[in-house]
């Protein structure tokens, strides 16, 4: 047996199967070797196990993110060593969006993009991607109403209704530029929720920087109307 002061994953490979626990990243949800960084070894009484605590980063360049899992020996079979992998433990991390000026606009976009970010930072990446499609549809219909609180023959029920977000990008936006990042915003987004995607060479971190080019060209065009309005154009 290997000695649990010193071993390596490989050691714990040779010697017990098993461990897609372990080789599983949650966040990228790739089968993985992954790098092992720290270990820490001691004994719960109330469940009166010896407890190995593995802190693991993935080997991937596109993810190296860090992990823990818990490995539970049984202490009443001390002569086999028995491993148990028990669970899995995602780093806690707080991830928030907040922006008064876009809040002013559309605080649903803030709550669903901040839940899509929470999903996305537990490693639920089959599922973050459709909240960021959903995310942007409520801004862009927002934004959309927004901008047309003054036109009389303005109808917002159509907009809300509307399932052509497309379309509506082209009927009221613009700017080309605007509507250049909408356009490519919603076809990343719907790869997001289809079976097969289209653009196979792009990802959710594509999307997440469109979504940052999208905000801030609203929030550079609400600063433009609004020194436009108190100072003259």
């Amino acid at each position: 047996m290997y000695n649990l002061d010193n071993f390596t994953l490989s050691d714990l490979h040779n010697e017990y199967g098993g461990l897609d626990v372990v080789e599983n990243c949650p966040h990228c949800s790739v089968s993985i070797s992954p790098i092992l960084i720290s270990h820490h070894k001691f004994y719960d009484e109330a469940m009166n196990l010896l407890m190995h605590t593995l802190v693991l980063q993935c080997n991937r360049n596109k993810c190296s993110r860090i992990y823990l899992a818990d490995i539970w020996l049984q202490a009443e079979f001390p002569s086999n060593d028995v491993v148990v992998i028990d669970h899995l433990i995602l780093p806690k991390v707080n991830v928030v969006f907040n922006d008064p000026k876009i809040a002013e606009i559309s605080p649903e976009f803030i709550s669903i993009y901040n839940e899509s970010l929470k999903a996305e930072s537990m490693g639920l990446l089959k599922i973050c991607g459709c909240g960021y499609r959903k995310a942007i549809e409520f801004l862009v219909k927002d934004y959309i109403i927004s901008s047309n609180k003054e036109n009389e023959d303005f109808d917002i029920n159509d907009i809300k209704k509307s399932t052509r977000v497309i379309k509506l990008i082209e009927k009221y936006f613009e700017d080309p530029i605007l509507i250049s990042v909408a356009k490519k915003l919603f076809w990343l987004g719907n790869d997001e929720t289809h079976y097969e995607r289209k653009w196979e060479s792009k990802d959710i971190k594509d999307m997440k920087n469109l979504i940052e080019v999208f905000l801030y060209k609203i929030k550079m065009d609400l600063s433009i109307q609004k020194y436009n309005n108190e100072m003259g154009i």
